[in-house]
């Protein structure tokens, strides 16, 4: 343990030691943050009227996004922090190819099927091949199933900057560095706002994304030090979530009565929402691993996630179509039984033949492929 590291130079930290780091809870997290981007746009897709107070809550599960970005700046940061740790340096080429075999077969097949049904102008071909559509969609007009693409074109742009700043910065400058994300995603909203930008264009840009992605990294800074300092019940994770969703969904209604919120959301609105499911995520942490949010049902849908977030806005405008008439509960239980029976093929043959690949690429195990 007194061992120096080479990039580093200070002594190895017990709690970045490798060996396997995975927590089931956050794939469980993951799975609810996933249900209610689904929720979400199920309610946005609908043709009926819903209540204000529903369609809030609906609201709310928009920033499962954000949460989706937490979790994955803080689990990409801790296994690179203990990358760095274990072997002296961050391989950025590897995570460059761990994130590929993870997020690329999926996508482009996805990709490639609508770009031959739908024919969608050129430059929004390219932003999808080149993961920029978040860029494309900002500054032009289009809406398709595969709109909702836009936060994974973010996270991509994310995974391929983060570990070069990573490795250049070293850990003991992370506070800064998240400060100066949250910092700058502020004064570009503040600006977006100020001339009047669309609201795809406040919602899309990727520097005004930087505050989920920059708590998630201040996260992984700090668990190492507050790890084991103490425990919750297991059931406080769960519950938490269900706090803060009702927090959110009260912001929501708030603004939305005023029919501000997404148009022109107040500019604090976001770092609030995004602070609120940062104690969640910590929430979670502290959260014994076998209690509900480590529940097997929320597991498996944490791990298939990327499969139902992938497939659902489509499914949804193709159910929606199709059975029209009937009443939201069924074109509900339709929807998200199909995108699930999808998302679980894809994850079988399709996903895991890839991500078997990955241990020739990994240095810190996460969860493994079954």
């Amino acid at each position: 343990m007194n061992r120096h590291l080479g990039s580093l130079g200070h002594p190895r930290e017990p709690d970045l030691a490798p060996g396997r780091f995975y927590f089931p809870q956050l794939d469980g997290l993951r799975g609810l943050a996933c249900l209610g981007v689904f929720f979400f746009h199920f309610a946005a897709s609908s043709r009926s009227p819903i209540s204000p107070s529903v369609a809030a809550v609906a609201a709310a599960g928009s920033f499962g996004v954000d949460l989706f970005f937490i979790l994955s700046s803080f689990l990409i940061t801790s296994l690179l922090l203990r990358e760095q740790a274990s072997a002296g340096r961050i391989h950025v080429l590897a995570f460059w190819i761990r994130r590929g075999l993870r997020i690329w077969p999926l996508y482009f097949l996805v990709v490639g099927i609508f770009v031959v049904l739908h024919r969608p102008p050129g430059w929004y071909v390219l932003g999808l091949l080149t993961f920029t559509s978040n860029w494309a969609l900002a500054y032009h007009s289009y809406t398709s199933i595969a709109t909702h693409l836009w936060s994974i074109a973010v996270e991509e742009q994310f995974y391929f900057c983060w570990p070069l700043i990573l490795a250049a910065c070293g850990r003991r400058w992370l506070p800064a560095v998240s400060g100066a994300m949250i910092g700058s995603s502020v004064v570009v909203r503040a600006w977006l706002l100020e001339t009047r930008a669309t609201q795809d264009t406040v919602w899309m840009h990727t520097f005004d994304r930087l505050e989920p992605l920059a708590l998630g990294v201040l996260i992984a800074w700090l668990w190492p030090r507050v790890s084991g300092m103490w425990r919750v019940p297991a059931w406080t994770g769960l519950a938490s979530v269900g706090a803060a969703w009702a927090l959110v969904a009260l912001v929501i209604r708030y603004w939305a009565a005023a029919e501000t919120l997404l148009i022109s959301p107040p500019i604090w609105t976001y770092t609030l929402v995004d602070g609120i499911l940062a104690i969640v995520v910590c929430t979670a942490l502290v959260a014994a691993p076998v209690g509900l949010l480590g529940h097997p049902i929320l597991v498996y849908l944490g791990r298939i996630s990327f499969g139902l977030y992938v497939f659902h806005f489509p499914v949804i405008h193709g159910v929606l179509n199709v059975v029209d008439t009937m009443s939201w509960p069924i074109r509900l239980s339709a929807s998200f039984g199909l995108t699930l029976l999808l998302a679980a093929y894809s994850y079988r043959f399709l996903e895991q033949p890839f991500l078997r690949l990955k241990h020739r690429f990994t240095y810190v195990r996460s969860a493994p492929v079954p």
